[in-house]
């Protein structure tokens, strides 16, 4: 249900992957109350500036909407993952079919993903993942980083698949540098085959605690000291930006674990301008990620 007066776009969206040589993508969106259709080619449609960032649009006062999307379009259609997204203009909740629908192109199946995980460690990233491809021809994959809203932070990297005609591959990538991009909260994979068709789009998060590990709620720094709320007691282990700065500084614990206290400036602790990564570690593992703004 939008607020008064306003729209709300929906957090869950769509993709579909179009192979080389298609002649046609069409979306068409049914509502039962005024609600608009957005695409995307390559990511997520989000948010900027109280409008959604898209490359294509149909908004009407009605339910029922239609994007058209071929080579002679502006812009024009292009091989790869388009993204769907809903906006409910009200005036309660919205409920509505997408369908989308691709006409020509490559031959040949798109592989499937499943059983993504995740660990990040200091300024890595290791991606554990699944997948099946009745045609037994993958041949690249592509990660991109993401933020909170779904937007790709850092360059996207890619990487070749040697399966030799296997159907069913288990591997993992890593991807280094997450120190530099310290509000990447999730990771998508696509894997491609030969014939160009491209997998749907598989997402995960790795800014959850690990099992058993805290959760930080919050942050604070007065330039010679940083506190770090938590749901419980910690370990002497904390992370900033991919380091590890305590030990050796000391921390004080109050409130029973729930508050952790840090001395040192920004520069000892790793601290920069802007945003920032910080992690706590207890016997089980670590906590989810924090994003502080200094």
């Amino acid at each position: 249900m939008p607020p008064p007066n306003a729209g709300a776009l929906s957090h869950l969206q769509y993709s579909i992957a179009v192979p080389p040589g298609a002649s046609q993508l069409r979306i068409d969106l049914n509502g039962n109350q005024d609600v608009d259709l957005y695409a995307r080619f390559g990511q997520r449609v989000f948010i900027q500036g109280f409008h959604p960032e898209s490359d294509y649009i149909s908004a009407s006062k009605s339910g029922s909407e239609t994007i058209t999307i071929t080579p002679s379009s502006s812009p024009p259609l292009r091989a790869g993952t388009y993204f769907i997204a809903v906006a409910n203009f009200g005036p309660g909740d919205a409920a509505y079919t997408v369908t989308a629908t691709v006409i020509g192109g490559a031959n040949g199946r798109a592989a499937a993903i499943f059983n993504v995980r995740s660990h990040l460690e200091g300024d890595a990233l290791d991606l554990h993942y699944a997948a099946i491809d009745l045609d037994g021809d993958f041949v690249r994959g592509d990660v991109s980083i993401l933020d909170e809203s779904g937007r790709a932070v850092g360059p996207s990297s890619s990487f070749a698949i040697n399966s030799g005609n296997s159907t069913r591959i288990e591997s993992q990538i890593s991807i280094g540098g997450m120190s530099a991009i310290p509000t990447a909260l999730r990771a998508s994979l696509i894997l491609t085959d030969r014939d160009g068709n491209r997998s749907p789009e598989a997402t995960v998060d790795f800014s959850r605690p690990e099992a058993g590990g805290l959760t930080v709620s919050g942050a604070t720094f007065d330039g010679s000291r940083l506190t770090i709320r938590t749901s419980g007691v910690a370990e002497n282990l904390v992370e900033i930006n991919g380091r590890v700065v305590a030990p050796p500084q000391g921390i004080k614990v109050k409130g029973s674990g729930s508050k952790l206290m840090i001395k040192g400036d920004a520069t000892r602790l790793g601290l920069q301008r802007g945003a920032n990564r910080i992690r706590v570690k207890n016997a089980n593992g670590w906590s989810n990620i924090l994003i502080f703004t200094n």
